[in-house]
């Protein structure tokens, strides 16, 4: 296997410390905004990849950053899409930021959720000169998504002291998502049991992911480069970084 020197090591160092730093202040944040059901939702995918993102940063795996930032690439985008139609129109058109308008949401809920914004182009800079966003993080992405709805159907309530929660829609499609294609799936968790439903939410989703994937290695190739390549230990050919 082709020996590599990681792109900027330090930058990817700082990144990883920021993002455990970032996911500790959460803990407090989010339990003395909910208590207990504001530490369940430390399990959703887009908080739980901040770790993810964080041990692929130390590790120096490019595979690793690649899929915690694939793995929410849709949650990000929808997000940050919503929430810009929302304030531009007051509808939610997917339902993924609609919680920001719930009355019982707060400005510092609100604030500990801007990570939608943020987490994207910042793996952009990690990845940035260590190879970019590989096709098989797809397969990657597909398994993470599942064992996390996993998770969020034995490990996690759907609700709790009345806080609807729901992880991963671990137990139902989100209460406020208006595509029917995935609402569908609760009635075939009634008629024909929760393994087809996680069949037919994992098979929509990962598609969605790899459109998503698609649009996320665009973005990086219009704002990195098409060739993000690095500089192999002991030779004098490139070599691409993060090939683990």
């Amino acid at each position: 296997m082709t020996q590599y020197q990681w792109y900027r090591p330090r930058l990817a160092n700082i990144v990883g410390i920021w993002l455990v730093l970032y996911y500790l202040i959460l803990i407090p944040v989010r339990y003395g905004l909910k208590g207990v059901p504001g530490l369940y939702d430390l399990l959703w995918g887009c908080n739980f990849t901040l770790l993810m993102g964080a041990t692929g940063c130390f590790l120096k795996s490019r595979i690793v950053v690649a899929t915690s930032l694939t793995m929410v690439a849709f949650a990000h985008l929808s997000w940050c899409g919503d929430a810009l139609t929302w304030l531009l129109t007051s509808n939610f058109p997917i339902g993924t930021s609609s919680y920001i308008a719930w009355p019982e949401t707060t400005y510092l809920e609100i604030a500990s959720t801007l990570h939608h914004v943020w987490f994207i182009p910042l793996m952009f800079t990690v990845l940035y000169g260590n190879g970019g966003i590989p096709f098989r993080t797809i397969l990657y992405t597909a398994f993470c998504s599942i064992c996390l709805l996993l998770i969020g159907r034995f490990l996690t309530p759907i609700e709790l002291d009345g806080i609807y929660l729901n992880i991963n829609m671990g137990h139902e499609v989100w209460k406020d998502t208006p595509l029917e294609a995935l609402r569908m799936a609760n009635d075939l968790r009634d008629s024909h049991g929760y393994h087809v439903y996680v069949l037919h939410v994992a098979s929509l989703a990962n598609f969605v992911n790899a459109i998503c994937y698609l649009v996320v290695r665009l973005l990086f190739i219009i704002f990195c480069g098409e060739k993000s390549l690095g500089k192999p230990i002991g030779g004098t050919t490139a070599a691409v970084n993060g090939s683990k």
